[in-house]
């Protein structure tokens, strides 16, 4: 990202993130049934965070594609040196014969201007000129500084338009190419073209396929990015001439009304039409088929995978003997070890188009603990395309000995949360179990979880509600129709949902992890979820069951921390909160949001952590419900210090204190002022706890 401020990092703003379109699966299954409603809902999210991304070395799979490295390594050139003379080239030599446009107050700090600039501040984010090949002056679109608002006009369109025609008779599939550098945030910029002399105006192509640049996710553009857009399907066959034009606007669907209008800035150079070259084969979309990024070894092969994908034939020419290709191989191996392949061949592939391809066999993942990386490829033998590095799609996948998690799981610290505001809202992951693991392999060991305190919301004291439940309908698939049937009622009152196991995140685990860290939850300290009080044994899940580990908060004061690492195209986790419409929804997720750091480790717990079961303090609470006095009796084998929590029934604390030197005795506890409700107390000591619920009534 060098030579580009990020926005989230410069501006003292939280920055929503605006779901794009919904996932690749929602066009061919019905399994999720929340795909639509969910976009409107992640405009309300706020997010935490910075892109710390750097751009990582890559490997020549990575660069290439396994398949065409093995297969096809004469396809790995472009055809781009083989591109026809331009019937038009620009790099805005003369700007005299560029019109620049914009509403009442536009000029050269807020709008379209032709620059030679290379030195010193651009715009307010960029520092670093457009690498063009032909150098001199260059086009700028910029609008103010965001860190100065009344810098910002807040008005559009812009426009810079070529004041002549240009002939393009000589043709037949024209295609309108140019250097781009910059970032986009939620911003339309687009070409345009017109072929009635500048009456009226027809997008040929944007930049909405490129990712936003927030503290979400994102990435400026490389230096320089090539575009090309088609022109030929866009204007009559009978057409001679055309004009073109940059159009800059705000995005309408922009989440965030303080941000309306920012941009980073838009670079542009390197101008030319030319014959649309005939082999542009791209890979537009693909099904990533895995529940989990990471899954234990003995709960994989219950998880078949399907594959299917989007193609394009943005070439000028129909294809023939399209070949499309998925494989998965073993990356731990150099060269990738390839353990399936199969292959879809498309007799004729017309041009201008694109092609939903089903692979016709599933795969049952029968392998060993190591990582995966599934691609999808589309190419003719033999015959080269114009932009090698789009004919692929890779995804990874990783096998564990004992570990279920949404995202890499050598990842274990986090830069990016989410929270909802003032709501009680539930968020966590959903792991499936294998009817043909052993009891040791279905032990719940750990669950791992990561959070950033708000800030502005947070107070000592504050924590959040894990709860371990069963699916009980038949999985791995959610029926989201039936739990939105009784959309109100939450995850561990629902009727879809058994509670087994429960556990109260506090503010000391939060503090000593540090923010974003990841910190794990023995098996050994789950609760019951009804009674609060330590579980009899561990908690032994049921084979062929789908199970939850989904934490319950109270509005913003915890960010949780979540993965964008693996774009799943069916639910794979559970989001229970307000919607945009006012109620309370099941939602499946997020497109581009896709999981929360909530992970689920299985296996024997004295085994592996040499850990053993916490000894239960006997505790009676009485009169229950009351309105003033709670009398506390318990006993231990010696005297210990005692902590006493007092937690509503979202899990925020609201009393809190410690009693020295107790064994056998009795505390009048002091709860007049509580307000009337449910909630828990908690009693710890050094070698146990216990939990139990009372009511004030009155």
């Amino acid at each position: 990202m060098k030579g580009i401020t990020n926005l989230c990092k410069f501006l003292p703003i939280a920055i929503a993130l605006i779901i794009g379109a919904p996932s690749l699966h929602a066009q061919i299954t019905e399994a999720d049934q929340s795909q639509g409603e969910r976009l409107e809902l992640d405009k309300e999210l706020t997010h935490f965070g910075e892109d710390w991304s750097s751009q990582n070395v890559q490997t020549p799979y990575e660069m290439f594609g396994i398949h065409r490295l093995l297969n096809n390594p004469g396809s790995m050139q472009s055809t781009r040196d083989d591109d026809p003379e331009p019937v038009w080239e620009d790099g805005f030599e003369d700007p005299s014969l560029w019109i620049i446009d914009g509403p009442d107050g536009f000029g050269p700090n807020n709008g379209f201007s032709i620059t030679d600039q290379t030195e010193g501040q651009i715009t307010w984010a960029i520092t670093t000129p457009i690498m063009s090949e032909s150098g001199g002056n260059y086009a700028l679109f910029q609008n103010g500084d965001p860190n100065n608002p009344a810098t910002v006009l807040q008005a559009g369109p812009h426009t810079l338009t070529y004041s002549e025609s240009i002939d393009i008779s000589e043709i037949g599939a024209p295609a309108f190419q140019f250097n781009q550098f910059g970032a986009r945030f939620f911003e339309i910029q687009a070409v345009q073209v017109s072929e009635d002399g500048g009456n009226t105006w027809i997008t040929i192509g944007d930049n909405f396929d490129i990712e936003p640049l927030t503290g979400a996710g994102g990435s400026a553009f490389p230096n320089p990015m090539l575009r090309s857009y088609d022109i030929f399907p866009h204007i009559g066959q009978d057409t001679d001439e055309i004009m073109i034009r940059f159009f800059w606007d705000n995005d309408p669907d922009h989440p965030n009304p303080e941000l309306f209008y920012v941009s980073y800035g838009w670079l542009i150079d390197d101008l030319a039409i030319l014959e649309t070259p005939a082999n542009n084969l791209e890979m537009e979309a693909t099904f990533y088929p895995p529940l989990s990024y990471a899954t234990p070894q003995v709960h994989l092969p219950i998880d078949t995978f399907g594959f299917s994908c989007i193609i394009e034939n943005n070439g000028g020419a129909a294809r023939t003997g399209v070949e499309v290709n998925v494989l998965i191989a073993n990356i731990d191996t150099d060269p990738p070890t390839i353990v399936y392949d199969q292959m879809v061949v498309l007799d004729t592939f017309q041009a201008g188009i694109d092609s939903f391809v089903s692979f016709p066999d599933l795969f049952v993942p029968d392998l060993e603990v190591g990582n995966y990386l599934i691609e999808y490829s589309v190419g003719v033998p033999d015959e080269r395309e114009l932009n090698p590095a789009n004919t692929f799609e890779q995804h990874r996948f990783v096998v564990t000995e004992d570990l279920f998690a949404k995202g890499p799981p050598d990842v274990t610290d986090f830069t990016l949360g989410l929270t909802r505001e003032d709501d009680n809202w539930y968020w966590g992951n959903m792991y499936y179990i294998s009817p043909d693991a052993s009891e040791k392999e279905r032990t719940l060991h750990s669950v791992d979880l990561a959070f950033f305190p708000n800030n502005a919301e947070y107070q000592p004291g504050d924590g959040a509600l894990l709860y371990i439940l069963e699916y009980v309908p038949e999985g791995p698939i959610i029926d989201f129709g039936s739990l939105n049937a009784d959309n109100e009622t939450p995850p561990n009152f629902h009727d879809d949902f058994e509670p087994v196991a429960a556990y109260f995140i506090q503010d000391d685990e939060l503090q000593n992890a540090g923010a974003g860290q990841l910190f794990s939850i023995g098996g050994e300290n789950l609760v019951d979820p009804n009674t609060f009080q330590p579980l009899d044994d561990v908690v032994v899940m049921n084979p062929g069951k789908l199970y939850g580990a989904i934490v319950q908060h109270e509005g913003n004061a915890l960010f949780q921390a979540y993965t964008d690492d693996a774009q799943y195209g069916i639910s794979v986790g559970i989001l229970h909160t307000v919607s945009a419409q006012g109620s309370f929804q099941y939602f499946g997720g997020f497109t581009d949001v896709s999981a929360p750091i909530v992970r689920m480790r299985v296996g024997d717990i004295e085994n592996t952590t040499g850990s053993v079961l916490r000894q239960a303090i006997p505790l009676d609470v009485y009169p229950n419900p009351t309105s003033d006095i709670l009398n506390i009796d318990f006993e231990m084998d010696a005297p210990s210090e005692l902590e006493i929590t007092v937690y509503d029934i979202t899990g925020k604390v609201v009393m809190h204190s410690k009693v020295d030197g107790h064994q056998t005795n009795n505390i009048q506890y002091d709860v007049s002022s509580l307000e009337t409700g449910n909630y828990y107390i908690q009693i710890a000591a050094e070698d146990g706890l216990r939990v139990s619920r009372f009511i004030i009534a009155r």
